[in-house]
């Protein structure tokens, strides 16, 4: 509670110190400090971000508002904080920089580029109102990769059952014993590729390898039932959100559908890949922890990968490692993880450079974004600075622990 406190007063004072040198507020600016302003505009669209991040459970009263508004002051005060300690300076912010703006302007990309068309019609809202009255009951047997995958498929096109291989394919007891069976499910519950398949199939029909976010399921459907009785009534009660689920779900099979299509004919330089796998695998501190020599040394043109035109050099490669958060480099495992792994960093800089090719990068909503969330990032590296200024002492700790005992 104590450091609670000092961090509280630490911030009210540099607060009102960086205000006080402001003469007077433009009349559509609710607050400023230093450059940063938060005008009515942003401060609506803040507001309205928390509200439907909320799930709309928060009450849209003045009281509320000035929560949101000083929570957003708030942040401005401690990344000013950390720019006058010279925070964003440093070469994990200058990276954490990078890494948002490849975030947003890639997703910005596959949002006004790519999935620009995406359309919901009305007999797609039929169809998926019919979905949400129909329960399936499915088996399924998996794989982690394609070629895995084709081979349960050809074994079963050849005869064998799905008892047979479930027994091959699965640990968990239930499924190895049961023909991998997943019981019975409804639109929503299952991965939407999954769900696309099963609900194309008719009993007793066997899909082909889907690609799932975990890997590749072969579905066979078992049961269907639909509710005998639907009303006109309740699509009209349901529309909007069924139009909502559709239109979020045909954007996720689409983003999917353009990523599988960049990995499966994104093609390698066997000979170059090797050295760089070698490089990696025989440096390993050094590449875990991104030494700024290490990843200045991969810098060369050759062609890593290329996709339709796009060529991935060492060079690209680079940059991208050098923005790719830790989390995702320690979780590299063999030289097929670290095949996924370039794979998704080409993808990265492919969507980057197209996006900034469509001049994304200039949309005032777009700056914003990419700002306001490095804010964030100050704001939390500033916490952590004021954090360590403050200390207890034997004593305080000894009071404090005696006081909060039961």
């Amino acid at each position: 509670m104590r450091d609670h406190l000092i961090l509280l007063s630490c911030l009210l004072c540099f607060s009102l110190g960086a205000l006080s040198c402001q003469d007077k507020v433009e009349s559509d600016v609710l607050a400023r400090i230093n450059e940063y302003s938060i005008t009515e505009v942003h401060f609506e669209n803040a507001f309205k971000e928390y509200y439907f991040r909320t799930g709309r459970a928060i009450s849209a009263n003045p009281s509320t508002k000035l929560s949101v508004l000083n929570a957003k002051f708030d942040n401005y005060v401690l990344a000013t904080y950390a720019e006058d300690k010279k925070l964003d300076k440093t070469e994990a912010a200058f990276q954490k920089r990078g890494e948002i703006e490849r975030r947003v302007l890639n997703e910005e990309y596959l949002n006004q580029i790519i999935l620009k068309d995406i359309q919901v019609s009305e007999e797609e809202l039929n169809q998926y109102f019919v979905r949400f009255n129909t329960t399936l009951k499915a088996s399924h047997l998996f794989a982690n990769d394609l070629t895995s995958a084709n081979i349960l498929y050809e074994r079963l096109k050849n005869g064998e059952s799905f008892e047979k291989l479930a027994k091959e394919v699965f640990q968990t007891p239930y499924l190895a014993n049961n023909g991998g069976d997943i019981g019975r499910f409804t639109t929503d519950e299952m991965d939407i590729a999954f769900e696309e398949a099963a609900f194309g199939l008719k009993v007793g029909e066997i899909s082909k390898p889907v690609p799932t976010a975990q890997g590749y399921s072969i579905i066979k459907l078992t049961d269907r039932f639909t509710k005998p009785i639907l009303s006109k009534n309740e699509f009209a009660i349901k529309k909007a959100e069924i139009a909502s689920y559709v239109y979020k779900k045909k954007k996720e099979l689409a983003t999917r559908e353009h990523l599988y299509n960049f990995r499966d004919n994104l093609e390698f330089n066997s000979e170059v890949f090797d050295a760089l796998w070698n490089k990696m695998n025989e440096n390993y501190s050094s590449a875990v922890s991104k030494d700024s020599e290490f990843i200045s040394g991969l810098k060369s043109d050759e062609i890593l990968a290329s996709y339709k035109g796009f060529e991935f050099t060492l060079e690209d490669f680079s940059t991208e490692y050098r923005f790719t958060p830790l989390s995702l480099i320690n979780a590299i495992e063999g030289k097929d993880g670290f095949e996924n792994f370039v794979i998704g960093t080409a993808l990265r800089d492919y969507l980057f450079k197209n996006a900034k090719e469509a001049n994304l990068q200039d949309q005032p909503l777009i700056r914003e974004s990419v700002d306001e969330t490095f804010y964030s990032y100050l704001a939390q590296q500033a916490i952590e600075d004021l954090k360590k200024s403050i200390s207890n002492t034997d004593e305080e700790l000894r009071i404090a622990f005696q006081k909060n005992q039961e």
